[in-house]
């Protein structure tokens, strides 16, 4: 089962963002064309909370967009499935989230939260809600396996239409990833600087995937 097809977007044909979707936690983000070098076109990006989700899931890739979109043509925002409301993360921080409009997003980043646990607010109720793509399916390694997917051992992979982050950190990652796609390497450059950050390892690129 190719990794694509653990996560739907009703933007693009797919979806998603974790690493080789991975453990508890990490960013899923569907790359569409829209998105890709249009010259005046902004970059925009919808990051998928929901109640259970894992604050650093969201904040990481919120910090590096949002210090992107001080020089360069991108906007970013938290959105939630259904009408506007407030979410409340793993940890407790509420947030008044908009309602998610999937089509006036060029990129959809659907952080992880709450695998572990089966019977609390996280990525197996917003499965049992119906109301998100399928993209929690695949935060777990072992899940995966399981679901036929070959999982491998990287922080960030690039399929061309999916980009997939690891855990925690490396939503950070996967969110420089995709300015470094969309934009001019400069954009991930000068966010990478900005939030002090070292990217770890390379970025496993498949046969369809982007340079």
């Amino acid at each position: 089962m190719e990794r694509r097809r653990l996560l739907q977007s009703s933007t693009t044909a797919i979806g998603a963002v974790s690493a080789a979707p991975l453990a508890a936690g990490t960013a899923h983000a569907a790359v569409p064309a829209r998105a890709r070098g249009e010259d005046g076109e902004v970059l925009s990006i919808h990051l998928v909370t929901f109640d259970g989700v894992e604050e650093l899931d969201v904040f990481h890739p919120f910090e590096v967009f949002s210090v992107a979109a001080r020089a360069h043509p991108v906007t970013v925002k938290p959105v939630t499935g259904g009408e506007a409301a407030e979410v409340t993360y793993s940890f407790g921080t509420r947030v008044e989230t908009a309602a998610w409009s999937p089509h006036d997003a060029a990129l959809i980043v659907v952080p992880g939260g709450g695998f572990g646990r089966r019977d609390s607010p996280g990525v197996w109720a917003e499965i049992d809600k119906g109301q998100l793509p399928s993209a929690p399916r695949h935060l777990a390694r072992s899940h995966l396996a399981e679901q036929g997917a070959r999982v491998v051992d990287q922080r960030v992979v690039d399929d061309g239409d999916l980009v997939t982050a690891d855990g925690v950190s490396s939503g950070i990652d996967g969110a420089l990833r995709l300015l470094e796609r969309e934009l001019e390497g400069a954009a991930a450059a000068h966010a990478e600087a900005i939030v002090e950050f070292e990217r770890r390892g390379t970025v496993l690129r498949t046969s369809t995937a982007g340079q």
